[in-house]
């Protein structure tokens, strides 16, 4: 299991490239970067700063039209990488718990909307291992 999402894109390069190539699929978590894509103030995460966790959100505004939706378009986003076969998103409320569930039966997004994304924010490197 490995922690991707439109913050935290650092699993591209070196596992989800790998996994998918050797024709294994990836379970992911923070999908959601704690709440920060679904509707959370900005704040600093990993290396970003809370302007650029803003940018990231408005560009899934962007996308989805709406802060009720952020969390699905954010798990789309991990479910559209090919190497990626299932997303665990936590819940603190049934609801959440059926809007993530229904962000897997939602179509995948496009490059465009993947771009969109990923432009929106710069691509974090990993620096150490802990």
């Amino acid at each position: 299991m490995v922690q991707y999402s439109v913050l935290d894109r650092r699993p591209e390069a070196e596992i989800l490239d790998t996994a998918g190539s050797a024709g294994i699929g990836v379970l992911v978590r923070g999908a959601v970067a704690g709440g920060l894509l679904a509707g959370k103030p900005p704040a600093a995460y990993l290396d970003l700063a809370a302007s650029e966790v803003r940018a990231a959100q408005e560009a899934l505004r962007a996308i989805c039209g709406s802060d009720m939706d952020l969390a699905r378009v954010a798990i789309r986003f991990a479910l559209s990488h090919p190497a990626v076969t299932a997303v665990v998103a936590g819940a603190s409320s049934v609801t959440q718990v059926e809007a993530n569930a229904a962000a897997s039966d939602s179509p995948l997004l496009g490059e465009d909307d993947q771009r969109a994304l990923r432009d929106a924010v710069r691509q974090l490197r990993y620096t150490s291992h802990r």
